[in-house]
């Protein structure tokens, strides 16, 4: 388990002062993002308008950009990059939620390969051993070979999840990663402390704190989203 000492000093993704105005369903609302995170720990954000997750994972993922103050990923402005540079960027951050898109003519398997295959040049047989691996931890028995409109909701999801993890992300983003599947938590939890063993930094979006943030674990941080956009510090 990581440990307040071992948590590293590098900055991955630091917002600061950061002003977002997105519309969402036609709706233009206002958010404002102020924090930094860093190498092996953990941010956790209550956001009490669960719409907001995706805007917050485009602002972190610098699909976005702010309409005031500065958003960075590890060290670079986004704002800054030039379409192949962020592309590069954004390969090292794997990224998990129940909106996330699928590639519809490939199966499952296929596109959770698919990342590491394009930004790497990692053999075929080491990714699939990789997200076997990971696929195990996660309680799957394997990836699902099936297209993804014919794999259920809880398997995709899972799938997701090895997707985000595969590599060695510097930053991983997850969004509401538990959804209703309860037999997850466990072993999330645990693969979520090993990415922090391994360095990198770890936020994870979602309707409430878990419980588990607040027990025993190292280099972990809980922040709240209002429904009036302004970030919080929570105790």
């Amino acid at each position: 388990m990581v440990s307040q000492e071992s948590v590293g000093q590098s900055v991955v993704l630091s917002l600061s002062q950061a002003s977002y105005r997105e519309s969402l369903g036609g709706v233009w609302v206002s958010v404002g993002l102020d924090l930094s995170v860093r190498s092996g720990e953990l941010v956790f954000v209550q956001v009490d308008r669960s719409r907001l997750m995706p805007v917050i994972g485009d602002a972190c993922s610098g699909l976005i950009n702010p309409v005031a103050g500065k958003a960075r990923f590890m060290g670079l402005d986004w704002a800054e990059q030039g379409p192949e540079d962020a592309a590069a960027m954004r390969s090292r951050i794997g990224r998990a939620g129940p909106d996330s898109a699928w590639l519809p003519f490939m199966s499952v398997a296929e596109n959770v390969m698919l990342a590491q295959r394009h930004h790497t040049r990692r053999p075929t047989p080491e990714l699939v051993e990789q997200a076997a691996e990971i696929a195990g931890a996660l309680g799957l028995p394997g990836l699902p070979l099936e297209m993804p409109g014919i794999v259920g909701t809880s398997d995709r999801h899972r799938a997701s999840l090895i997707r985000a993890f595969m590599g060695q992300p510097q930053l991983v983003i997850l969004e509401r990663p538990l959804g209703t599947d309860t037999e997850l938590a466990p072993r999330l939890f645990d693969r979520v402390v090993d990415l922090q063993d391994q360095g990198a930094a770890v936020l994870w979006l979602d309707d409430h704190i878990p419980e588990v943030a607040y027990g025993d674990l190292g280099g972990v941080r809980r922040f709240r989203l209002r429904r009036s956009g302004q970030l919080e510090v929570l105790a």
